[in-house]
């Protein structure tokens, strides 16, 4: 006998300029808008409605530069600085990648990067104060491209941080003090 009426709007908006600032160097920055608006609107026929939503805005503004330091090595740099309005929060996640050429057809890389997203809606509509929840990944790989085939084995370590968890099993009550890891090793072929 309930009816429940679910909308989300929202615009994802972005900007990216690039160019070169020497032989060298490439140079990549922009900005981005993320606007999500959420309701969910509980009716009950004994008339006791309710409404649970949010409005969340991010911007953000990035930066990167690819470093030529010869054909062979190439490292990128670069940085995400980010505010989100919902928990009044400002970011900074850096992140790197190294890549070295090893002959004709193969490549090693390392990157590194700290990442971040907004929890699900279900989570937020009950509880705004909610924070994003992160990742940090560390990779190193090896790649060959030769006679349309690829191979790869890459070894990984990604930690969590501030994961979306229910206080006492109870899904009403919720935290950003989740936490946890992967690590491995894939081949692909």
């Amino acid at each position: 006998d309930q009816n429940i009426q679910e909308t989300e709007n929202g615009i994802h908006a972005k900007t990216v300029f690039e160019g070169s600032l020497s032989e060298n160097i490439e140079l990549k920055t922009g900005a981005e808008i993320i606007q999500r608006s959420y309701s969910q609107r509980f009716f009950i026929p004994s008339g006791a409605d309710y409404d649970l939503g949010f409005d969340e805005w991010i911007t953000a503004g990035f930066g990167e530069m690819d470093i030529y330091a010869s054909n062979r090595f190439v490292t990128r740099a670069g940085v995400r600085l980010e505010y989100n309005n919902l928990i009044h929060k400002l970011s900074v996640d850096p992140r790197i990648s190294l890549a070295l050429k090893t002959g004709g057809q193969g490549q090693f890389s390392l990157a590194y990067g700290r990442f971040r997203q907004s929890p699900k809606n279900e989570f937020l509509r009950i509880n705004k104060a909610l924070g994003a929840e992160k990742a940090e990944h560390l990779i190193l790989n090896f790649q060959v491209i030769e006679n349309n085939r690829t191979f790869r084995i890459e070894t990984y370590y990604k930690k969590y941080d501030h994961l979306i968890r229910f206080e006492n099993g109870t899904p009403y009550l919720l935290n950003n003090q989740g936490n946890g890891y992967a690590k491995g090793v894939e081949l692909f072929w």
